[in-house]
């Protein structure tokens, strides 16, 4: 299997150069996935904790504790450790059921995020990189992330920076995400707090993505109509301080031809209705008004 490539090709590459990504990423794909095997699989990046580590953190992310990065009704996400140390990220996929058919056969929550953030790895992106997957019969899934503690999610690093080095990260994260969809890749879940970058994040390799739940991958770049719906969801998760015209310059480096009439006129309304749709932060309304 060939190495991951170190970043995507850029954003205004030749078509063949995404279609040979793709199809070299399919393959990387397809070996990961031969090696889960087992009812109740486990997968590890790292040495395998003892049994005996395994059942402290399942104790303790059953206990929920109060610090938690997310408490909610489907997950729990905080940070701890491994016995040997090592920080973590440690994500608990709460049981639905009593017995889970996906989880035994290894199609758990935890396993598919896993196998969503190692394609993503594949296909030339940054992550939080999967150390871990496993489950347990009425206790749910497991996954073990690196601890990117010198990171910030976009929400907080657009709040934190001002004026060029804010529009700088914002079009940097424009092509990142035009190299995303032409890598064929949906994110389903695009919102900003779902990023992470190193600032001053002008750089592909500043980014992180995490939350890897709804990923889909394709053998083609992604259709307009599901871009435009990661396009919405970036945008609705924008903080108020970002200015609409900001956020028109980092739409014209994804899509140059936007600045076109009929281009516009096809884009950018359905954009701008399904991020309001989405009950966020705001549309801007004015860029409605024309180009």
């Amino acid at each position: 299997m060939q190495s991951s490539p170190a970043n995507p090709p850029p954003a205004n590459a030749p078509a063949a150069a995404f279609t040979k990504l793709r199809e070299d990423a399919q393959r990387a794909d397809r070996a990961v996935r031969k090696e889960i095997k087992g009812l109740h699989p486990s997968l590890w990046r790292i040495t395998p904790p003892s049994s005996e580590n395994l059942q402290a953190l399942e104790a303790q992310a059953a206990s929920r504790p109060a610090d938690s990065l997310k408490l909610g009704d489907t997950t729990t996400v905080f940070r701890t450790q491994l016995a040997c140390g090592t920080p973590i990220i440690l994500k608990h996929y709460l049981p639905t059921k009593r017995f889970e058919t996906r989880d035994i056969l290894g199609r758990s929550k935890a396993m598919r995020s896993l196998l969503a953030s190692e394609a993503l790895q594949h296909r030339g992106f940054g992550v939080a990189k999967a150390l871990g997957a496993w489950s347990r019969s009425g206790k749910g899934s497991y996954l073990v992330l690196e601890d990117l503690a010198g990171h910030l999610a976009v929400q907080k690093a657009l709040r934190k920076l001002e004026g060029k080095e804010r529009l700088a990260l914002l079009t940097t994260a424009a092509d990142v995400i035009r190299r995303l969809h032409r890598a064929g890749v949906a994110y389903r879940d695009l919102k900003p707090s779902n990023i992470l970058v190193a600032l001053p994040g002008t750089q592909c390799s500043d980014f992180r993505f995490l939350d890897h739940d709804r990923n889909r991958f394709y053998k083609e770049e992604l259709p307009e109509s599901l871009a435009l719906r990661d396009l919405a969801a970036f945008q609705a998760g924008t903080p108020r301080t970002v200015r609409a015209t900001e956020q028109w310059q980092a739409m014209v480096v994804y899509m140059p031809e936007i600045k076109q009439r009929e281009t516009w006129k096809r884009c950018m309304p359905p954009l701008l209705h399904e991020a309001a749709v989405r009950k966020h932060h705001w549309i801007a309304r004015v860029l409605l008004g024309g180009c």
